[in-house]
Order: structure tokens, then sequence, then C-alpha cells
């Protein structure tokens, strides 16, 4: 799983771990690289596109057939979920 925020826009590129969420803008320390260098867009958008020519799709039915105790822990778990 890769857990990175990336946004490419024309040469714009903005990469890396800020939510947009009230944890992120107050208590996480998190922040994004945002740059114009040409070399790091090309890189990232690079990145990307090898990225998902690697990932799989998980669809609804792939959690269908996830065994029963592996959903209920994930049912467990989210309840520790603060926001």
């Amino acid at each position: 799983m890769i857990h990175a925020k990336t946004v490419v826009v024309d040469d714009w590129v903005s990469v890396g771990s800020f939510n947009f969420d009230y944890l992120s803008e107050y208590f996480n320390h998190e922040l994004n690289l945002v740059t114009q260098n040409k070399e790091v867009l090309e890189s990232i958008v690079s990145q990307f596109h090898l990225d998902f020519k690697n990932s799989i799709l998980y669809t609804f039915d792939d959690y269908k057939r996830e065994p029963n105790y592996k959903k209920v822990l994930w049912r467990l778990l989210n309840l520790f979920k603060v926001f």
C-alpha cells in the first residue's frame, strides 16, 4: 500500500503525508514537498505510472471472500479511530 498523497498539475507537483483533516492541520506534524522542478516532476510521474502498472484492483467481491475473522478484527480496530 502506498499512502503518500501526490498531486500533479501541469508543471507543479506536491507529494507528502499531509491529510486534509483536523489532525493534520493542528496536531500531526506532517508536511508536503511542493515544487516546479522539472526533474522532480518527471521522476514522480514516472514512479506513479510504475506503481499503477504493478498494482492490483481490490474489489468488494475480494473483500467478501476475506475470512470472517479478518472482517471482525477490522471492524473492532475501526472503533479505535479517533477521527
